[in-house]
């Protein structure tokens, strides 16, 4: 249909109401899962079994020199969530395409990174490569001299003031510093909100697209939990996309 309307096409400017779409997750029976881990859910919840997969080791990548220094620094900001694995437009899919050192960086992506490493982008206008771009920021991050440093106003000085003594208060319960809240934003068109980590669980609702949803946890099946009005749910992680 997009074809069709898209300009040269037959319905070129024809307007028409959407009633089904293929990239819809429920066009295919998605949001209950992918094949494979409905097939885990079935194994786990319902045969009350253990899915114990078996490594064969009859396989291997090649082409990939998995000793370059560059790589190192890759693997450290991808798991420090400065760089991105490269992913669909919708989020839906992840590493669709490889990280190449090789290829040229560009300023915008310098910006980019910089920013989120927070580390002066100046330091790196001569690099040519996103390897020696990727290895010089990681490198920058773990200088203190290279970060940016936001000024902070300075206090006035300050008055002369008696300490008085306080009344005891209970004060309420909150959450550590350092257990910064996550958010995770609905990629589906519609979502199912489950009381437990299984596609047979009672639905509580169904949130729509772009729906930012506070995240507690993520279950290694691909189930998200989450806040959910004061009390515990849970959606599949693979209809939600985490939130720098």
């Amino acid at each position: 249909m997009e074809a069709l309307k898209a300009k040269g096409g037959a319905l070129e400017g024809r307007i028409f109401k959407q009633l089904w779409s293929s990239k819809d997750a429920t066009a295919y029976g998605e949001d209950k899962g992918t094949i494979r881990n409905l097939s885990i859910a079935y194994l786990k919840d319902v045969k009350k079994g253990v899915y114990e997969p078996t490594i064969h080791h009859n396989w291997k990548v090649t082409g990939v020199d998995t000793t370059a220094p560059a790589r190192a620094d890759v693997v450290e900001l991808i798991n420090d969530g400065i760089l991105s694995v490269p992913t669909t437009g919708d989020g839906k899919y992840s590493n669709i395409a490889s990280i190449n050192i090789l290829d040229a960086v560009t300023q915008e992506e310098i910006a980019a990174l910089s920013t989120k490493a927070n580390v002066n982008q100046a330091l790196f206008s001569e690099v040519k490569t996103k390897g020696n771009f990727y290895q010089k920021l990681n490198q920058a991050r773990k200088t203190s001299s290279d970060v940016v440093v936001k000024e902070q106003p300075k206090p006035s000085e300050p008055a002369v003031v008696e300490e008085q003594a306080k009344p005891e208060q209970v004060l309420p319960v909150q959450k550590p510093a350092d257990k910064a809240e996550r958010l995770a934003k609905v990629t589906a068109y519609f979502l199912n909100v489950r009381a437990n980590a299984s596609s047979t669980a009672k639905i509580y609702t169904a949130v729509p697209k772009d729906t930012v949803l506070e995240v507690l946890s993520t279950d290694k099946y691909g189930w998200v939990k989450i806040n959910f009005n004061g009390k515990e749910a849970y959606v599949y992680g693979q209809y939600v996309k985490m939130l720098p």
